[in-house]
């Protein structure tokens, strides 16, 4: 990232406003009146505040020992110098950069802090490509789906009978059948005795 990249970057970020209060040579971005980007114009270098404290900034100095040192005097509050020679990936910068933003952003009073630009979403809105937040799991099955356990649509009731079972008001299996005289009936061809 070129300094006219990083110069270009901090003064897109809404509310940003260009100042040289330590000289020509100094150009300080401030936001709400706080700064959050010390460019050295003659000697290619950018300070942000990369955390609370020189520890918390620490990390990008352990990551980049050659092009990250602690700032002079501000260092202790959790500013950096970064060199922009190239050692320092652009997009690393530019997380940099946003990140010191965020930072100084979040420390000024409500009645200070930048308007987001009318056609930025809200900071806690979700992703655009996310799901309503009212929406089922994307491993949900459909609403008009039956329950795991459901036996299958074409199944028939819990209590019905087999498939194969008699109708309810068939005789027994072992019953003579219906048009068979009384059990206790003379058989058929037995002579009958004349009772007169």
């Amino acid at each position: 990232m070129t300094l006219d990249d990083v110069i270009g970057h901090c003064l897109a970020k809404p509310g940003a406003e260009e100042t040289y209060p330590f000289g020509d040579d100094d150009l300080c971005v401030k936001v709400g009146g706080r700064i959050f980007a010390f460019i050295g114009l003659s000697s290619g270098t950018v300070g942000v505040k990369c955390g609370a404290t020189a520890e918390e900034a620490g990390e990008w100095r352990a990551r980049y020992p050659d092009a990250i040192e602690v700032s002079a005097y501000i260092g202790r509050h959790g500013w950096n110098r970064v060199r922009l020679d190239g050692t320092v990936p652009a997009d690393d910068v530019r997380d940099l950069l946003d990140h010191s933003y965020d930072l100084v952003v979040g420390k000024l009073p409500k009645s200070k802090r930048p308007l987001p630009p009318a056609d930025a979403p809200p900071a806690d809105a979700p992703p655009a490509d996310a799901p309503p937040a009212d929406a089922p799991p994307a491993d949900a099955p459909p609403a008009d789906a039956p329950p795991a356990d459901a036996p299958p649509a074409d199944a028939p009731p819990a209590d019905a009978p087999p498939a194969d079972a008699p109708p309810a008001d068939a005789p027994p299996a072992d019953a003579p059948p219906a048009d068979a005289p009384p059990a206790d009936a003379p058989p058929a061809d037995a002579p009958t005795a004349d009772v007169s």
